[in-house]
């Protein structure tokens, strides 16, 4: 019988630096924080094992032990083809974190040659080695996290890379969000992004984005987290859909692949207090990974706005 790797529940304090850990999973929370409260969140994407730059994703290892922050996010394409050996590896580097991650799977964690798993069992393999838990929940200071599922297995289009958003999904992410303090800053982590970055409209975004923000605003949601075009940038989403109330939409690059889009390896490094967002880029400059300049980004009348 084949052993199942579950993801075991993750205590409410930080890990002993560098230890393994297991992934953030189930619905712990409901702790109350002041909206003040400093709070720091690392967000990486595509690690992509398969397509590994080792000497990478070990600097990565370093910046975050370092760094120590309060949580980590992983916004999917844990490995390249969704085979078990790369699951594996992937597996092995997040128990090497400073703590337990909150993940969710991106298209690529759906097998891409065995047939038979990837229509009747797509995340079977992401659910043993990473997470069975696809709507991920955790508290850390200030904030609320929750996770949701974007990839598919297959969708009536050539490109079966692209995600989607149903009314299911949306509405489980309401409920989860009912009980949760107001001053809280609330995030949400897909795969696949709800806007382009300025530069590059080549790749789809997430399915009928901008009817699933309005859901999602409507909800309370303040950031969303996604990953999956390899390329990193932040904005309001008003900037390109300003029907919609806006919250603030972060991209990541591929921290840790070889598969690169005309810029480096990258994460980004988060932090909220006093009621503001900065986010910050931090670039692979060949040794190590630097920050570069970051945007942040204030609330006014129920609206986040980029400071100029």
């Amino acid at each position: 019988m084949t052993e199942r790797r579950l993801p075991l529940p993750v205590p409410p304090e930080k890990g002993r630096e560098g230890a393994a850990r297991e992934v953030v999973s189930g619905t712990r929370g409901g702790a109350t924080a002041p909206s003040n409260q400093t709070t720091t969140l690392a967000h990486l994407s595509d690690l992509h094992f398969g397509r590994l730059d080792q000497e990478v994703a070990e600097g990565l290892l370093e910046e975050l032990r370092m760094r120590n922050p309060d949580l980590i996010v992983v916004s999917g394409d844990f490995t390249q083809k969704g085979s078990e050996s790369e699951f594996e590896m992937a597996r092995k580097y997040l128990h090497r974190l400073p703590s337990a991650p909150l993940t969710v799977p991106g298209n690529h964690d759906i097998p891409s040659y065995n047939l038979l798993s990837r229509f009747i069992r797509p995340l079977s393999r992401y659910k043993r080695y990473i997470n069975d838990d696809l709507y991920p929940f955790t508290e850390r200071g200030a904030i609320s996290v929750i996770g949701v599922n974007t990839a598919r297995s297959y969708g009536w289009y050539l490109d079966w890379s692209r995600g989607r958003l149903n009314a299911r999904q949306i509405a489980r992410i309401q409920q989860r969000l009912e009980g949760v303090e107001p001053a809280r800053l609330k995030v949400l982590v897909t795969h696949h992004p709800f806007i382009h970055p300025p530069d590059d409209r080549s790749r789809h975004t997430l399915g009928h984005p901008k009817e699933a923000l309005k859901q999602l605003a409507d909800s309370g949601i303040d950031l969303v987290l996604a990953g999956h075009f390899h390329k990193a940038y932040s904005d309001v989403v008003a900037t390109r859909h300003p029907e919609v109330k806006s919250i603030v939409v972060a991209q990541a690059s591929t921290s840790t692949s070889d598969r690169l889009k005309a810029e480096p390896n990258a994460y980004n490094w988060i932090v909220y207090d006093s009621g503001a967002i900065s986010i910050v880029n931090h670039q692979w400059n060949g040794e190590r990974f630097q920050p570069l300049t970051g945007k942040t980004y204030r609330q006014e009348d129920g609206e986040w706005l980029r400071n100029s």
